[in-house]
């Protein structure tokens, strides 16, 4: 790994929106995840950090995981609409973090592998339209006209409501003199009922 940072890309705003996002659905919208399983997904997603050598917070592997296994959608939402919405900003940003599918030379390919290899070859083909996608913000607006346009299949009553199963805790941490906290944990405040 390099020392020096990665400069900072149009990518990192759209991967943070999508965490943003996740976050405010798991806490607001409808889903199958009872109260033990929720608080720890939120804290180990969105809390989790620790300092590194040189004094700077880190936030482990977490999110990166969560991306890649497209987690977000184990969650049960009971609104297609934003199932939709996070499967298609999930998969297109966890293409980051993928390994581009392996394309072999047709002509050393196995015999009856020729499916095999245009199956490769499509998917190698998806995962460079994904990363081409997150040079710009076109994609994600696209995406959300196309998931927002009819507001008919939203539901009725779709009134956002503080999910009943955390609580919001009171508890603060102190912060060194980065303004981190010493503790190796970020408090979004969420503790389990």
């Amino acid at each position: 790994m390099s020392k020096m940072p990665l400069p900072h890309a149009l990518a990192d705003d759209l991967e943070s929106f999508l965490h943003v996002l996740s976050w405010v659905a798991l806490r607001f919208m409808d889903h199958d995840l009872d109260s033990e399983r929720l608080s720890s997904l939120l804290a180990t997603m969105f809390d989790y950090s620790y300092e590194s050598k040189d004094g700077v917070a880190q936030g482990g592997v977490a999110k990166k995981n969560f991306l890649i296994g497209a987690e977000i959608l184990a969650s049960g939402f009971r609104n297609n609409n934003i199932v939709s919405l996070l499967a298609v900003l999930t998969k297109t940003i966890a293409a980051r973090y993928e390994a581009p599918p392996i394309q072999f030379d047709m002509y050393l390919s196995m015999p009856g592998q020729n499916f095999t290899d245009q199956i490769t070859a499509a998917s190698a083909a998806a995962h460079q339209e994904k990363l081409k996608a997150l040079e710009t913000s076109d994609w994600i607006l696209e995406t959300f006209r196309k998931v927002t346009a009819n507001r008919r299949a939203w539901p009725p009553a779709d009134k956002s409501e503080e999910e009943a199963r955390v609580r919001i805790s009171t508890q603060a941490y102190p912060l060194n003199k980065r303004g981190y906290t010493v503790n190796k944990s970020r408090q979004s405040g969420l503790n389990a009922l």
